[in-house]
């Protein structure tokens, strides 16, 4: 599932377990399933799957979108 982060300001998601890693550009989840992209072109805002562990990606998409800071995207 492809997601992107809608919130203006990154700095929410520590509100939600996720820690900024410097190295990987982006916000990482607790879990290390998930990465939001914050510094890294072309992905700025992208939701990936960070870790294989695809069922706690798929969790953690679904807490953003019922957070209202994220929105899911259509695959191409």
């Amino acid at each position: 599932m492809k997601a992107k982060f809608t919130a203006p300001k990154f700095g929410v998601l520590t509100n939600y377990g996720y820690t900024y890693s410097m190295i990987e550009g982006g916000w990482i989840s607790a879990d290390l399933a998930t990465i939001v992209s914050e510094n890294r072109k072309p992905y700025h805002r992208e939701i990936q799957q960070y870790s294989p562990n695809e069922e706690a990606h798929e969790k953690n998409i679904e807490k953003l979108v019922s957070f209202g800071i994220a929105e899911r995207e259509e695959k191409q």
